[in-house]
């Protein structure tokens, strides 16, 4: 009977050490895509946030500004380049997000569908729709100082 229970006792940690591997395994996956669904997410905001604040100043400065602005986004996986066409009454601007994260093969199954290793981000954002947004914000700041 004892012999019975060791035999039974190794099949038990065998099957163990096999699906923690396996769990670990998805534990790393769904850390890996959330950091990189994060880094889109935070990409836009931030392309969007600098659009918004740098409505109505030159061309070039607006460019300037949405470029550094998305820079200096807090990204975990992607290093963002930013591309800007002007429109006639919109600015559509493109960043292509390169995945630098070399977990498990990752970086192939992100590519699926884009270019190798990158991940276009676009926004059209209307210069009128970007202009009503500045004023509102700018009242909220004045009314928050006023009321303080």
């Amino acid at each position: 009977m004892n012999e019975k229970n060791r035999g039974l006792s190794g099949e038990i940690t065998l099957e163990t050490a096999i699906v923690m591997s396996l769990i670990m395994v998805i534990m790393i996956v769904l850390v890996c895509f959330t950091l990189y669904t994060h880094d889109a997410l935070v990409i836009k905001a931030y392309a969007y946030g600098a659009a918004n604040e740098s409505i109505g100043e030159e061309e070039a400065v607006f460019r300037q500004k949405v470029q550094e602005q998305v820079e200096q986004a807090p990204l975990f996986v992607m290093k963002p380049s930013v591309k800007i066409e002007k429109k006639l009454d919109s600015y559509r601007v493109t960043v292509k997000g390169t995945c630098h994260l070399k977990v498990f093969g990752f970086e192939k199954f992100f590519s699926e569908g884009f270019e190798p290793k990158s991940m276009n981000i676009e926004k059209n954002m209307s210069t009128s729709l970007l202009y009503i947004a500045r004023e509102i914000s700018e009242q909220v700041e004045r009314k928050n100082e006023n009321g303080n």
